[in-house]
């Protein structure tokens, strides 16, 4: 070691993985006492920023940490790759965009006294949609956040990759962003200019059905807008929650806003018609629901008419938000006319991911559409108070592009349910073929894992769309028979492996979806009463329901069951320990990969 350099010094790999390698590093003056050291590949980061100030995250589960986490979008430098190249490819496969331009803003040491690696930073301008990101079910997700919010982020903790923040770091004194302005915690609409009332109503838009899972979350944004929101719902105990300051449904980041509602007394509850005269917007959250024989039934909307018709004006612009049949707009406007009135008629869909509408109204477009060019004239004004993107359709295209959205998606998830029964009847690991097909192959990065695919949308918009094709729907009608029928195919699976009347079968998760309190269409009550018919005992948990009276606490669902299955994927069950029992794990959330008998312990 005579004449060695201070610093340098006889490297050996201690201890190897595919990852990584721990090194021993022998130095003159602590030849025995190494140091010890983490090598691994060099890393990159991608700062992905649009034109109207709005930067692409990634949401992922990392085990390491055991928690959802808000990232960059990052990656190994793979051989045989510059980091410019491993940059434009993990932005592509993580949140489907192309980049024109890849501007390095600088190489860091991630942590000089333990890892070897260098971080690379760069900034992505010029965004391009190349592949489209599936939210639900996916491993990661494309979140869309205004700039001015990423600040507000950092401070509360949403966003803590230390690496990624150093990336921010370097973009900030280069002058690429600004993170400085002091923004609230729903900063989402404040780079828009402060709405100006000029109703002479007791509010600037009444939302009939405002206390439910579409209403309420419109409600508080319009509010924090700074609109007088009226909430009209026939739901009088809802109505009082919500005046109170309660939240009647699990809605993310909605609290702070209802609270700072009510604080400037904008929001206005009633259950009487009467009090929407001389309103100037109505925004309906009604929407035509199925009957019994399959068929759009506008009876609701009909009776909605019925009860506000005193009270609508023709200088109104009266706006549909949930999913209507085919044609249902024209009718409402020649409905009313019918009956002497002439309202401006449009309709304006809502397409967010329940639980997330606080975080996705003001980031989203919004389509509008009008039954006159002055209706879609007054919507399109509406909405550009709160959305960054209007997109404008005729009534009948929006109406089927708000079904398109819900069936292709129900379709999607119907492709993976059919592929995980296909391999797991063939003793193959669905979840390896999944990550195989998608490793560094953005074709696939949409392809859904498997699940169960229900709530009150997919399955029946997809039934809406069948009805108005006259059941000639033959893709729509096979994904119902995949979703609705994986219930059903689960527990003839479990029939033939074990003797279901002698056990006890445990469901993890009642939402009909995860991290929710939503049980409305959930098909873990189609299993249940499936398997009450065949088993001694069924036990149920959900930590996020409250509306069944026959859930218990998760720890002692694991502890009295034989067997169990994970039926809603909630992120705090990440890592959960079933004591070693048998797991029916579709969706691989708690077990290490998806299948239908594994085990962690």
């Amino acid at each position: 070691m005579a004449g060695e350099k201070l610093g340098e010094g006889r490297r050996e790999v201690c201890f190897s993985t595919p990852w990584m390698d721990l090194l021993a590093i022998h130095t003159a003056d602590r030849e025995n006492a190494p140091h010890y050291a983490i090598a691994s590949k060099d890393y990159v980061s991608v700062l992905p920023l649009t034109p109207d100030g709005n930067v692409l995250l990634v949401r992922q589960f990392r085990p390491a940490v055991g928690e959802v986490t808000l990232e960059l979008p990052a990656g190994h430098v793979e051989p045989g790759q510059t980091p410019a190249e491993a940059a434009s490819t993990e932005l592509l496969e993580e949140t489907g965009y192309r980049a024109r331009h890849i501007e390095l803003l600088g190489c860091i040491n991630p942590d000089t006294g333990r890892l070897t690696n260098k971080h690379w930073c760069f900034l992505a301008t010029g965004l391009e949609l190349v592949h489209e990101n599936l939210a639900a079910g996916e491993v990661t997700e494309l979140v869309v956040v205004p700039l001015t919010e990423l600040r507000q982020m950092i401070i509360d903790g949403r966003f803590a990759h230390a690496q990624h923040l150093a990336a921010l770091q370097l973009a900030m004194v280069q002058g690429k962003i600004d993170l400085t302005a002091q923004v609230g915690a729903e900063a989402r609409v404040s780079a828009r200019p402060a709405f100006k009332s000029t109703s002479r109503g007791p509010a600037d838009v009444c939302i009939v059905g405002g206390a439910g899972h579409v209403g309420l979350p419109l409600a508080l944004v319009l509010a924090h807008a700074g609109m007088r929101v009226m909430i009209y719902d026939i739901d009088e105990k809802s109505l009082a929650r919500i005046a109170r300051g309660e939240m009647p449904f699990v809605e993310h980041d909605a609290q702070a806003m209802l609270d700072d509602a009510l604080a400037k007394k904008r929001l206005i509850f009633t259950h009487d018609p009467a009090a929407s005269h001389g309103v100037p917007n109505l925004i309906v959250t009604i929407g035509t629901p199925m009957d019994e024989f399959l068929n759009p039934d506008v009876a609701v909307i009909r009776r909605w008419v019925e009860g506000f018709l005193p009270h609508i004006a023709d200088d109104q612009l009266v706006m549909l938000r949930s999913t209507l049949y085919p044609g249902t707009t024209a009718w409402l406007d020649t409905l009313l006319r019918s009956l002497g009135r002439k309202p401006r008629i449009a309709f304006c869909p809502e397409r967010i991911v329940q639980g997330q509408a606080i975080r996705e109204l003001p980031t989203l477009p919004q389509i509008v559409s009008g039954t006159t060019p002055e209706a879609e004239a007054s919507a399109a004004d509406f909405w550009s108070q709160i959305t960054p993107t209007i997109v404008r359709l005729s009534p009948i295209e929006a109406e089927f592009a708000k079904l398109f959205c819900n069936a292709y998606r129900y379709i999607q998830f119907a492709t993976a349910n059919q592929l995980f029964m296909i391999t797991t009847e063939a003793a193959v690991d669905f979840g390896r073929v999944v990550r195989g097909l998608k490793e560094h192959y953005p074709r696939m990065r949409d392809f859904p894992t498997a699940g169960f695919a229900a709530g009150p949308c997919l399955l029946k918009d997809t039934v809406q769309l069948a009805a108005f094709a006259q059941n000639r729907f033959t893709l729509g009608h096979a994904a119902m028979q995949v979703n609705e029928g994986l219930v059903l195919w689960l527990v003839n699976e479990m029939k033939e492996k074990h003797d279901l009347s002698s056990m006890t079968v445990g469901l993890l998760g009642m939402a009909f979806k995860a991290d929710i309190d939503d049980a409305r269409a959930s098909l873990s009550y189609k299993l249940k009463k499936s398997l009450r018919f065949h088993c001694r005992e069924v036990l149920t948990a959900d930590p996020f329901v409250t509306t069944d009276p026959e859930l218990i606490p998760t720890a002692e669902v694991i502890a009295r069951s034989d067997l169990l299955i994970l039926c809603a994927p909630h992120t705090q069950w990440r890592g959960l320990d079933v004591m070693g029992k048998p797991l029916i794990d579709i969706w691989g959330a708690i077990a290490p990969d998806p299948g239908l008998f594994s085990r962690r312990d």
